[in-house]
């Protein structure tokens, strides 16, 4: 007879979930006010008009031989 382990499963209410900077920052102040003004915090943010800044009219960036445009359609993200 084999017996085949079975993976351990979490049940979905003992899964970690993310809870905001605000309660990390009760014990982590000094990072969490690092990364209030980090690249990390600012990706976090919905991108608007005012936020994105790059050229989307119609420019192409080649990479390794693959040619990407960046286009925009309203103010849809």
């Amino acid at each position: 007879m084999t017996l085949t382990p079975k993976r351990a499963q979490a049940d979905d209410a003992a899964r970690p979930t993310y809870v905001g900077v605000e309660v990390c920052a009760g014990c982590h102040q000094t990072q969490a006010e690092r990364w209030k003004t980090s690249h990390h915090a600012l990706a976090m943010e919905k991108a608007t008009p005012a936020k994105v800044l790059g050229d989307f009219s119609g420019v192409l960036i080649e990479n390794f031989g693959v040619v990407n445009t960046f286009s925009r359609v309203g103010d849809t993200r």
